[in-house]
């Protein structure tokens, strides 16, 4: 089974302020794979925080465009029940 990234709005936001695709186009490519083989996604309230970034339509006008045909932005579903419940059972942290 392929690893599964999700994504908050830092990775989105930090990629379109600091990588530009034409000067790491290798980068975009396998992130765009990524995207399209369902490996990264994210939350619905991440589309919200970065579509409505003033000053920053590049990364606005993106989001909007991935939405489609592969839900990048899904809305919540049963099995992010299912994820969030594995990921706990996975993580150990011992200070807390």
């Amino acid at each position: 089974m392929s690893s599964v990234y999700v994504f908050d709005s830092g990775p989105f936001i930090q990629m379109f302020s600091y990588f530009y695709e034409s000067t790491f186009p290798g980068l975009w490519k396998n992130f765009y794979q990524l995207i399209e083989d369902g490996q990264i996604l994210s939350v619905k309230e991440v589309e919200k925080e970065i579509t409505a970034r003033e000053g920053v339509s590049k990364i606005s006008e993106w989001a909007k465009k991935n939405a489609i045909p592969r839900p990048l932005f899904p809305f919540p579903t049963d099995q992010y029940g299912e994820v969030e419940q594995r990921a706990a059972e996975r993580t150990v942290v011992d200070h807390f």
